[in-house]
């Protein structure tokens, strides 16, 4: 990154002293006092020898293969694996961050086969148990790349459903005048929950609403006939040609039924919840 930095700024065509003035600035206190650890050991008669020989050594390659040399031989290869398969999808954390964090790791845990080492740390330690679910059944032939590919798939189709949640919205109806309403006493609230004198069987010829449920004819029963693929009325899901088998619903990304007749689809369908207020009692009605 240091050599990105000297092209970008320039300073590749300074002089070896100047760059390395440059990567000292660079490396904060912190870093210069190990600089300065390395070359205390150092044999003056080696400088010595320099200076008589009348040699131009390159200073700054000479600083920056020193620093190299140190960092590499304090890179433990235990501690950094360690870190490497301790290192697990956190709540919140997008698949490409994890997908980052896990290639910066791997870079200094030198693995013999690394990308199966990195394939195998993200099945096992993505958060999703969807997307643990979905990745085995790859096989053999899931690379690393492709688990992430189908991993961020899975987790936009997530995001995607949140956002279709159902949510109540309180709309408040008041009935009747104010001058009653002041003379009368304080209402009480009613919450219905289910209409549940719906689910009565029928007990005569006419139905009053909300009592009573009234035969169902032949024209109510037309949808159990219905291909719940597509949902024609001329055959049955079962049916080979339909038009449906192997389509995929832009609802819910499922295969094998149209958008129409998505039944994720239907049991999102917002709830309304509305409020009346009458002189003699307010109700609460949840219109489905």
């Amino acid at each position: 990154m240091f050599k990105v930095y000297l092209l970008a700024s320039g300073a590749s065509e300074f002089s070896p002293k100047r760059r390395k003035a440059i990567l000292l600035h660079s490396l904060r206190p912190e870093g210069q006092c190990i600089f300065n650890t390395l070359f205390v050991s150092q044999v003056p008669e080696k400088a010595a020898e320099k200076k008589e020989t009348g040699a131009t050594a390159d200073v700054y390659d000479y600083a920056v293969a020193a620093l190299a040399k140190h960092f590499d031989t304090t890179c433990n290869l235990v501690v950094e694996r360690h870190r490497f398969h301790r290192r697990i999808h956190s709540p919140g954390e997008s698949i490409k961050e994890y997908m980052t964090a896990l290639t910066e790791l791997a870079a200094t845990c030198s693995f013999t086969l690394q990308e199966e080492s990195l394939r195998d740390q993200f099945v096992a330690s993505v958060s999703s148990h969807r997307i643990r679910e979905r990745l085995p059944l790859e096989g053999s032939s899931l690379s690393f790349s492709k688990a992430v590919a189908l991993a961020s798939q899975i987790e936009r189709a997530a995001v995607k459903m949140k956002n279709f949640t159902i949510s109540v919205q309180p709309v408040s109806v008041q009935s009747g005048s104010k001058g009653n309403s002041s003379s009368q006493s304080p209402s009480s609230r009613l919450r219905a929950r289910t209409f549940s004198q719906r689910d009565k069987a029928p007990t005569s010829g006419n139905c009053p609403p909300f009592q009573q449920r009234c035969p169902l004819n032949s024209q109510q029963h037309v949808n159990s006939s219905l291909c719940f693929r597509c949902g024609s009325k001329q055959h049955h899901a079962s049916w080979k040609p339909c038009l449906a088998k192997g389509k995929k619903c832009f609802f819910c990304d499922r295969i094998g039924h149209f958008e129409n007749v998505c039944n994720q689809k239907r049991s999102q369908a917002p709830v309304h919840e509305v409020s009346v207020d009458s002189p003699l009692q307010d109700e609460t009605v949840h219109v489905l």
